[in-house]
């Protein structure tokens, strides 16, 4: 009987959920209590890997560096117990979310501003706005990134309404592009981001070398451009800038430099 009992005890511990103390690298736990830590490892534990591997959720979390992916929608799942839905809840918008963040979208890169060969394993495209700060942060990093691995970063334009320099300055951008001096144009509106007129534009755009007859006889063409990167971003679901495509599949900033080594590495 003391045998059976040890058995049926054994059996009922290895079916039991999950421990609330399971190592969860990089999800930020803290301000969860017990229940919804519990509960947190459940859904993590019944999800599968969103990486693609033959794991779980959880396991893929836990094999930490792996798949910043998890590691990013494990946070996501933490910031929806705190919204205290129920535990169906919680799965559907992480399916939702993961469906959001893994979609690959095919965007239009002829024509656009680039740098690094055109046949590149890796094509890191960026929908980016000139009087977005995160913008101009992320500019510089994504060009020194690219470089270094061999990558190919197409830049879109995706100018946001409440930034009444951003539309124009997109246009002008585009206008110099076409005269083969966007990447001056470009750094220097980003420089000067936080004063930027149509005046100034044109004045960068006149230090950089361009023609400016030439860029006003081309505006409708450069204003045709930005609407059709805009219309691929609303398409793709951008919803902010800086908004990033690996291969067409979105990438947070944060996790750029990780995702395209892992990009490199796959076959």
């Amino acid at each position: 009987m003391g045998a059976r009992v040890a058995l049926i005890m054994a059996t009922l511990a290895w079916c039991q959920p999950a421990h609330a103390d399971v190592p969860l690298p990089g999800v930020d736990t803290k301000d969860l209590d017990g229940d919804e830590k519990k509960l947190l490892v459940q859904i993590l534990e019944d999800q599968f890997d969103p990486c693609g591997k033959p794991q779980s959720f959880l396991k893929a979390v836990q094999a930490e560096g792996t798949c910043p992916l998890a590691t990013k929608l494990g946070n996501f799942v933490v910031g929806q117990l705190q919204r205290g839905l129920s535990k169906s809840q919680v799965v559907r918008a992480l399916l939702a979310e993961i469906k959001r963040v893994s979609s690959k979208f095919t965007f239009t890169l002829v024509g656009r501003p680039s740098i690094g060969p055109e046949g590149a394993k890796v094509t890191v495209v960026a929908f980016s706005d000139y009087q977005c700060p995160h913008c101009r942060i992320a500019a510089k990093k994504m060009v020194e990134l690219c470089k270094k691995n061999g990558v190919r970063l197409v830049y879109k334009q995706y100018p946001l309404e409440f930034h009444p320099a951003a539309k124009i300055a997109a246009q002008v951008a585009i206008a110099a592009h076409f005269q083969g001096k966007y990447w001056t144009v470009h750094e220097k509106l980003f420089a000067d981001q936080d004063k930027l007129d149509e005046s100034l534009i044109d004045k960068i755009a006149k230090a950089s070398g361009v023609d400016l007859v030439k860029a006003k006889a081309d505006a409708d063409k450069a204003k045709k451009l930005v609407e059709e990167d805009r219309k691929e971003g609303d398409v793709a679901g951008v919803d902010g800038t800086p908004t990033i495509y690996i291969n067409g599949v979105r990438t947070e900033y944060e996790d750029l430099e990780s995702a395209i080594d892992q990009a490199l590495k796959t076959k």
